[in-house]
């Protein structure tokens, strides 16, 4: 396993009284910073490179991942030089910030104690080394390793910040990092090619890069805010720390898939606010659109079935809907603080949000709205869709609905954006099943956690992948799509199109699709 090990010092040279013996062996890149700065663009960059073996030189380098979204499958190890003084925060609280902000790369203190680094390291190797001992890992609760490792326990850690310091670190890059030039990956020539797409139904996320689904969510709420730089920066902040919390290695349950949703609900948004009597206020507009964007933040890539089958420790914390309530949590403790800030500085601009008692409002209709996301609710909300055709004022209701629109509606998208995201969620159910193999399995063989059980069986990436193809490259695609479609989708997009008419396109698209899926399978 491969090492990077980033020393913020003052200094030119090492610090003499690190003990880097448990980095000796070829396999770790090290990196000075003088600032903590410069520290904080590296580690915000991180999405965007990964490490490597040279050969030749026989040393680590660091490159550029480009279109391949790879997750973070190295330790990075920090250490602070005692006497490195920053006019910001002390070195404690350094430390503290940044195993907050920056929890999803399992950031490991370096101390004087050589035994316990090399202790650490391979622990660290033990969890993170293959995609499935890290979704693992996400899953279950061990005392002994949850300070160190991005698992879904990290808010019960002793170590979790209160809610004074949240708000504080949250708030802290956008004041010190220009976050614009750090938007490195965009693909497109300029925003209108951007606007464009998110204004159409056949909005395709897999044309986009994860730089540019960032900026696609930066343009559809940044009219929430006030436009000024300092705004502008903050947003993007927000919306960097977003896209960290999101698990860049699952197929499905990724940023991607937020952005989809989100550009879903806009979308749906814009037509009924364009010939419909449904009141929707700016307030509620937003509420959703960030509902859309934060619902399956920290996704582990699993399902609620499987935590339960794991006995997860937060199956007695939320004995129903585990992951939508692990979701609302984990975005409310980014969301809050940052709203927080922004309506202080007189920056949101949001009509009828009047005072921070709003953000109980806010708060209430997201967490109903990302509850309803949970599957296991779907037929109490498809007994409920005919409500809408009277209720025009109900938007906690509307809202549900339109999530849930957004959040399955990859089977309403074009067909070959359709197949697509189809080919993904396979990818992901393969991973859970061999997941579960590991857990059900007597004598726990780590072998069977080993990236080769899982890997990719296409020559190509999914985004190039059409529908044709797709059916030839997977067997049961079809059937897959199908069975989908027939115990959830067509009873739900029948009766939305009946009762809020102005989104039958959804219907038209699934029946459409539907018929092509129907001939394969014939």
């Amino acid at each position: 396993m491969l090492h990077e090990l980033l020393i913020l010092s003052s200094k030119k040279t090492l610090p003499s009284r690190i003990d880097l013996s448990p980095y000796n062996d070829g396999t770790t890149r090290i990196q000075r910073f003088s600032d903590l700065c410069s520290l904080l663009i590296h580690l915000l960059s991180n999405i965007h490179y990964t490490l490597i073996y040279d050969y030749n030189t026989n040393t680590v380098e660091k490159i550029r991942t480009n279109d391949l979204e790879t997750e973070l499958n190295f330790s990075i190890t920090l250490y602070i030089d005692p006497e490195f003084k920053s006019s910001r925060m002390s070195n404690d609280s350094i430390v503290s910030f940044l195993k907050f902000r920056f929890k999803h790369l399992n950031l490991i203190m370096l101390e004087n104690d050589s035994i316990h680094n090399k202790n650490k390291l391979a622990t660290l190797e033990k969890h993170i080394s293959t995609r499935l001992r890290r979704m693992h890992t996400w899953c279950i609760y061990d005392s002994q390793i949850d300070s160190d490792l991005d698992s879904m326990f990290y808010r019960y850690s002793k170590e979790f910040p209160k809610e004074n310091e949240i708000a504080r670190y949250t708030n802290f890059t956008a004041q010190i990092i220009d976050f614009n030039p750090l938007v490195i990956g965009l693909s497109k020539p300029n925003d209108q090619y951007y606007i464009d797409a998110v204004n159409k139904w056949d909005f395709n996320a897999f044309e986009f890069n994860i730089d540019d689904l960032l900026h696609i969510g930066y343009l559809i709420l940044k009219d929430y805010f006030v436009q000024n730089e300092e705004s502008q920066n903050r947003l993007r902040s927000f919306l960097f720390f977003t896209r960290d919390n999101y698990r860049i290695g699952n197929p499905f349950h990724n940023f991607r898939h937020a952005i989809d949703v989100l550009q879903a609900s806009y979308y749906f948004l814009k037509v009924l606010n364009e010939s419909s009597n449904y009141k929707i206020s700016h307030f509620d507009a937003f509420t959703l659109l960030l509902s859309s964007l934060g619902h399956d933040i920290g996704h582990p890539g699993v399902t609620n079935a499987f935590m339960s089958n794991l006995e997860s420790p937060l199956t007695k914390e939320f004995p129903t809907s585990i992951l939508e309530n692990y979701h609302f949590l984990k975005f409310q403790k980014i969301l809050i603080p940052f709203l927080e800030k922004m309506f202080a500085d007189g920056l949101l601009a949001v009509d009828g949000f009047k005072s921070l008692k709003d953000l109980n409002r806010l708060n209430d209709l997201m967490y109903s709205t990302i509850i309803a996301t949970d599957m296991a609710k779907h037929n109490e909300f498809v007994s409920k869709i005919k409500l809408l055709e009277d209720e025009f004022d109900n938007f906690s209701l509307l809202a549900s609905i339109l999530i849930k629109c957004a959040d399955i509606s990859n089977v309403c998208r074009p067909l070959n954006t359709s197949c697509k995201w189809g080919l993904s969620l396979g990818e992901e159910f393969k991973q859970i099943a061999q997941l579960e193999k590991y857990n059900k399995s007597e004598i726990k063989d780590l072998s069977l956690l080993d990236d080769e059980h899982i890997k990719n069986p296409f020559d190509k990436l999914i985004k190039n992948i059409d529908a044709n193809e797709g059916v030839k490259l997977v067997n049961s695609l079809s059937k897959n799509q199908m069975f989908f479609i027939n115990v959830f989708a067509k009873s739900f997009f029948t009766k939305v199109s009946q009762s809020i008419p102005q989104l039958n396109f959804l219907y038209t698209h699934l029946h459409d699709n539907s018929l092509y899926w129907e001939s394969v399978e014939s």
